[in-house]
């Protein structure tokens, strides 16, 4: 039989619930959550703690141990195209957004082993419960969800056309404002608003590869919206207050003109001077008083699509160069922090003793490393 390549149209049309999500209530989208007998079987545990030490957040999700490909072992994930793809045999969650691509679709669904759960009733601040030893911790609650990048099982944002990837940094800025605009729909509140009336977190992050936590080969993005601020976005926010000045325009300004990896108008892709391991680069909006994807104008998103599409083909094809096993993820930096960045962190050098100890020792250069992309991003022009 022929391995299955991509999840079939009338397969696809099967799962749509919604068509578009902008329109959809947030209790609605919570409630296809919490009436899922599967994602229920998989709920994870509420509670969430902070790392004295760091302040760094740990929630707990037992159940995503079992999901089909877990990141174990290389034997757990089937080879490319191959019929075993839970997504393509339409082995998946119901569909809340579907658009179009040049060929295919694009679509987002819930995650069938989420990290976080829809808990009914009111939670709390991040941080107004007690998160002493011995207490019941903060209580996690949110939305979490998966962003198809393609009905094809091969096709990611490395290898798609242009205007297909800003297809699906729209799609995905869509839902980032809905989750923000919960309140409006009447959902019991899980943050404060804030100045932007936007109210928790949206997390957005890809994970491509089964050492970089990609359980399944087929690309996707994950989103979560939750009442949780992860220590980087907490850490972003520090910033700004600490320097009067977001980081992306500390950046922008301070970083060597040679870490320059290339500029697209609206955006500025840069390898930084700090880099912690090789290949790692940031893509920064230059309009600081962009916070979050779904207030990025028409180019904002055409320059943000060619970068990160540029900076994900580059890392495709250099780390087999560089032996490595591919796997890379990109961290969206958004919310309270006064601009928006992309973290684009290639799994290039394994963690030691001492990185965990937060002293970072990376066997290349920052120089080397912006050569090595620039010259890989020009040579495919």
């Amino acid at each position: 039989m022929k391995p299955q390549s991509e999840i079939s149209q009338d397969m696809l049309e099967d799962l749509v619930r919604f068509r578009d999500v902008s329109g959809v209530p947030y209790e609605d989208l919570a409630q296809i959550i919490r009436s899922n007998p599967r994602i229920a079987a998989a709920k994870p545990h509420s509670l969430c703690r902070t790392d004295p030490r760091s302040g760094d957040k740990v929630v707990y999700s037992p159940s995503r141990k079992l999901r089909p490909h877990n990141t174990g072992s290389a034997a757990d994930v089937p080879p490319e195209g191959a019929d075993s793809c839970p997504i393509c045999r339409g082995d998946t969650t119901s569909v809340i957004d579907i658009a179009p691509l040049s060929e295919g679709f694009t679509f987002i669904n819930e995650n069938l082993y989420p990290i976080l759960f829809p808990e009914d009733g009111e939670v709390r601040l991040d941080g107004v419960d007690s998160d002493a030893p011995g207490s019941s911790g903060l209580r996690a609650a949110g939305v979490h969800f998966v962003q198809w990048a393609s009905s094809q099982h091969d096709r990611d944002i490395h290898n798609m056309p242009h205007g297909d990837v800003i297809v699906i940094l729209e799609r995905l800025a869509v839902l980032e404002e809905r989750l923000l605009h919960s309140q409006d729909s009447g959902m019991p509140p899980t943050t404060s608003k804030d100045e932007h009336g936007h109210w928790g977190y949206v997390g957005l992050v890809k994970n491509f590869g089964r050492l970089a936590g990609g359980s399944i080969s087929h690309g996707h993005m994950q989103i979560i919206h939750t009442n949780i601020l992860p220590k980087a976005i907490a850490d972003d926010a520090a910033f700004l207050r600490r320097s009067g000045e977001p980081f992306t325009s500390f950046l922008l300004r301070e970083n060597p003109e040679e870490l320059l990896v290339k500029d697209y108008e609206c955006i500025s892709a840069v390898t930084p001077y700090f880099m912690k391991r090789p290949l790692d680069a940031i893509v920064a909006v230059k309009d600081v008083s962009k916070s979050s994807l779904h207030e990025l104008h028409a180019d904002d998103m055409d320059s943000l699509a060619a970068a990160l599409s540029d900076l994900a083909g580059a890392v495709v094809r250099l780390m087999p160069k560089l032996n490595r096993e591919l796997a890379y993820n990109l961290v969206f930096h958004t919310g309270p922090i006064g601009g928006l960045y992309v973290e684009v962190l290639p799994l290039t050098q394994v963690l030691g003793g001492y990185e965990k100890m937060g002293l970072y020792l990376c066997d290349g250069l920052p120089s080397q490393s912006a050569n090595m992309l620039r010259e890989e991003i020009a040579g495919q022009c």
